[in-house]
């Protein structure tokens, strides 16, 4: 005969053996507890469960692991008749049962099964519609997290186990479990987690990332220079990355639906082919299908197997209808195993309405999921927790003073750039000083006009280094020979082990002038504050200002006249 299914664990010993086909996730016998059925479950199910066990034969087990007087518990006494009656809707095995069928011949006929097997499934399927038809009540009960206690097993025999927990929306249904137990012995079910999960990254585009060792935190997996924290300029595209995990028991599933539910903070903008106005399309995402070994790979998933629909103004959800049945884009087929990774790969970039500082701009994805593989994943879903992540933005004050009375000057002008592989990249702000975007060319380039109090702003800086460039002097000052060095220094969390804690994610902001000169900066406000000094034009400076000015029309004047008087001495000397 079958002995146990092939997903059963190796160590299984005789005295608790299933010898009629079962379906279970693994049986240890080393910890059970006399007259108790315990249910281990994986650490990643941290949902409360309630498992029920109805006995269905009850027998005497032989030492060679054989049950023998078999006979129908009085609850379960009609149901090889119940099965052959609806054998249209158990058309696999229907025609191997009938309403006279004795328990020994019954037993018989599903020794016949092969573990595993479409016939067994089929079986235990029936068992939770007969229990449901007949409103009949457990033999036991245990409820609980982690290492489950189904305790008051009096009798040997045979069990049907079901995870009757009620509205399970954070974890996952167990499969049906079928097995052949000594009660003075009692026995341990290993089952396995039927959770996926998901991350969010974004790419950090300057600091370097640090990883986890193990994990989905691991480089291979995220990719290089992904994290949960980063900081942009506004207007900067920002690559943002979903990764999300299958079941270990994805294979228990005949389909599985799967959905991204992204959100997306009022400061950051999806991209969108074709603009704002354009409405989302599969075309505005790549996904692909990774695993825990080779992290992303190169597969992507045919557009025509998802959709995508805004989530109410706000990001956007993908979904998979059945993630058994999935093609590449070359239309071939995608085999998944629970090992498998589905990566989303998207932009978005930080609007006007962006928050500088803290409390940042958070965004958080979660996986809606098939979670009830008794069902065929059809209908019973379940949820993640959210994952997040958050892009910070700073702000650049500078105020233009006087050198000498430290007051501010109106109407000095300059353009902010920053170099990169020797181009100049000037920046371009909008009427409230918020930054739009870059441009090469410095005739495009915003002008930073100082105010009356010799204040001007701009809004929406990532971390790095800038040159203000002084291209008009205030009236009766000298222009600045050489751009003012400026470098915003912001201390983020780089180690992919961000929580939700927004003041662990930015922990310290500086900046600094012309390399050494320190000026104020705010975490929590996200400004860096920096001075530049002017200095008056009236010491004749070398360049620019109305003392420049007054120097040379007061030399020009004299040169004119010294050469009006040596003409007038040569002309007097020959007229000797």
């Amino acid at each position: 005969m079958k002995k146990t299914l092939a997903i059963i664990a190796a160590t299984a010993v005789l005295a608790a053996a299933t010898l009629i086909p079962c379906l279970s996730s693994g049986i240890m016998a080393s910890a059970a507890t006399a007259n108790t059925i315990t249910i281990t479950q994986s650490t990643s199910d941290t949902a409360s469960h309630t498992y029920s066990a109805y006995q269905i034969f009850t027998g005497e087990l032989q030492d060679d692991g054989s049950l023998e007087n078999v006979q129908w518990t009085t609850d379960f006494n009609d149901l090889a008749g119940y099965i052959a009656e609806n054998s249209t809707t158990y058309s696999t095995i229907g025609s191997d049962f009938s309403s006279s069928m004795t328990a020994a011949i019954a037993a018989a006929a599903l020794e016949n099964y092969n573990d595993n097997s479409d016939e067994i499934q089929e079986f235990a399927t029936a068992v939770a519609a007969y229990i449901e038809s007949k409103t009949i009540s457990a033999t036991a009960t245990g409820t609980g997290t982690g290492d489950v206690e189904i305790s008051g097993i009096t009798s040997d025999g045979y069990y049907f186990i079901q995870d009757t927990t009620d509205n399970m929306t954070e974890g996952a249904y167990t499969r049906y479990i079928l097995v052949n137990m000594d009660a003075d012995t009692g026995l341990e079910v290993d089952v396995k987690s039927g959770l996926p999960t998901v991350e969010k990254k974004v790419k950090e585009n300057t600091k370097t990332v640090e990883y986890d060792t193990e994990g989905l935190g691991t480089e291979t997996i995220v990719g290089e220079d992904y994290n949960d924290v980063a900081d942009y300029s506004i207007g900067d595209s920002i690559e943002f990355e979903l990764i999300g995990s299958l079941p270990e028991n994805f294979f228990d599933y005949d389909t599985y639906y799967y959905q991204f539910i992204d959100t997306m903070c009022k400061g950051l903008t999806l991209d969108i082919a074709g603009g704002s106005s354009t409405s989302l399309d599969t075309g505005d995402f790549t996904i692909y299908v990774g695993d825990t070994t080779n992290g992303r790979g190169t597969t992507v998933i045919n557009t025509n197997c998802y959709t995508v629909t805004d989530n109410s103004g706000s990001g956007f959800i993908i979904t998979f209808g059945d993630l058994t049945d999935i093609e590449d884009t070359n239309g071939d087929d995608i085999t998944l195993n629970a090992d498998s990774l589905i990566y989303v790969i998207y932009t978005a970039y930080l609007n006007e309405d962006a928050v500088i500082g803290l409390d940042g701009n958070e965004n958080e994805v979660y996986l809606i999921y098939s979670n009830n593989p008794n069902s065929g994943g059809k209908d019973d879903h379940g949820q993640t927790p959210e994952d997040k992540n958050i892009v910070f933005t700073y702000e650049l004050d500078t105020t233009k003073i006087d050198v000498n009375t430290q007051e501010g000057l109106e109407g000095a002008e300059f353009k902010l750039y920053y170099e990169e592989s020797s181009t100049k990249y000037y920046v371009q702000v909008d009427s409230s000083n918020k930054v739009t975007d870059w441009t090469t060319d410095e005739t495009d380039a915003s002008v930073l006009t100082s105010g009356t109090d010799g204040l001007f702003k701009v809004i929406g800086l990532d971390d790095g280094t800038y040159y203000l460039e002084e291209t008009k002097a205030p009236t009766g000052y000298n222009l600045l020979s050489e751009a003012v060095k400026v470098m915003i220094s912001a201390t983020t969390k780089n180690n992919q082990q961000w929580t939700t804690t927004v003041d662990a994610a930015l922990t310290n902001l500086s900046v600094t002038v012309a390399d050494n000169e320190p000026g104020t900066a705010s975490a929590s406000t996200g400004i860096v504050e920096i001075t530049v000094v002017n200095k008056s034009g009236s010491t004749i400076p070398e360049t620019g200002g109305i003392g420049t000015t007054i120097f040379y029309v007061v030399g020009s004047v004299l040169v004119a006249g010294a050469g009006v008087l040596l003409i007038t001495k040569k002309r007097a000397k020959s007229a000797q």
